[in-house]
Protein backbone atom coordinates (compact mmCIF):
# COMPACT_ATOMS: atom_id res chain seq x y z
CA UNK A 1 0.00 0.00 0.00
CA UNK A 2 1.09 3.50 -0.57
CA UNK A 3 0.52 6.42 1.45
CA UNK A 4 -1.28 8.33 -1.49
CA UNK A 5 -1.77 8.77 -5.62
CA UNK A 6 1.47 8.91 -6.73
CA UNK A 7 2.12 12.67 -8.57
CA UNK A 8 2.42 12.77 -12.17
CA UNK A 9 5.40 14.82 -11.78
CA UNK A 10 9.42 14.06 -13.02
CA UNK A 11 10.64 13.10 -10.12
CA UNK A 12 7.80 12.83 -7.74
CA UNK A 13 8.72 9.85 -5.25
CA UNK A 14 5.93 7.89 -2.99
CA UNK A 15 7.60 4.97 -0.53
CA UNK A 16 5.14 1.91 -0.41
CA UNK A 17 4.95 -0.84 1.58
CA UNK A 18 4.37 -4.30 0.40
CA UNK A 19 3.68 -7.90 2.81
CA UNK A 20 4.23 -11.19 0.77
CA UNK A 21 3.87 -14.41 2.72
CA UNK A 22 4.74 -12.59 6.01
CA UNK A 23 7.79 -10.77 4.79
CA UNK A 24 7.61 -7.42 4.27
CA UNK A 25 9.49 -5.07 1.67
CA UNK A 26 9.64 -1.12 1.35
CA UNK A 27 9.23 -0.11 -2.39
CA UNK A 28 10.17 3.19 -3.33
CA UNK A 29 8.65 4.74 -6.61
CA UNK A 30 9.87 7.37 -8.54
CA UNK A 31 8.31 9.19 -12.11
CA UNK A 32 11.10 9.13 -14.48
CA UNK A 33 9.20 10.66 -17.30
CA UNK A 34 5.58 11.91 -18.40
CA UNK A 35 4.92 11.97 -22.22
CA UNK A 36 1.02 13.24 -22.20
CA UNK A 37 -1.28 10.97 -19.79
CA UNK A 38 1.94 7.96 -19.82
CA UNK A 39 3.94 8.21 -16.63
CA UNK A 40 7.50 6.15 -16.63
CA UNK A 41 8.55 5.16 -13.08
CA UNK A 42 11.85 3.15 -11.84
CA UNK A 43 11.13 1.21 -8.90
CA UNK A 44 13.63 -0.31 -5.76
CA UNK A 45 12.18 -3.16 -3.63
CA UNK A 46 14.07 -3.76 -0.41
CA UNK A 47 12.98 -6.13 2.20
CA UNK A 48 12.59 -5.20 5.44
CA UNK A 49 14.21 -6.70 8.26
CA UNK A 50 12.99 -6.11 12.08
CA UNK A 51 15.60 -5.15 14.58
CA UNK A 52 16.92 -8.33 16.75
CA UNK A 53 14.36 -9.11 19.46
CA UNK A 54 16.15 -8.04 23.03
CA UNK A 55 16.99 -11.62 24.47
CA UNK A 56 15.05 -11.92 27.81
CA UNK A 57 17.05 -10.90 31.16
CA UNK A 58 18.00 -14.00 33.25
CA UNK A 59 16.30 -14.80 36.07
CA UNK A 60 17.25 -13.03 39.52
CA UNK A 61 19.08 -15.33 41.69
CA UNK A 62 16.96 -16.77 44.52
CA UNK A 63 17.78 -15.82 47.62
CA UNK A 64 19.46 -16.79 50.23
Amino acid sequence: SCPGDLAGNVGAFERCSITDNGKRYAADVTVTAVNGNRITTHETIDEVVPPPSAAPLPAPPPPS
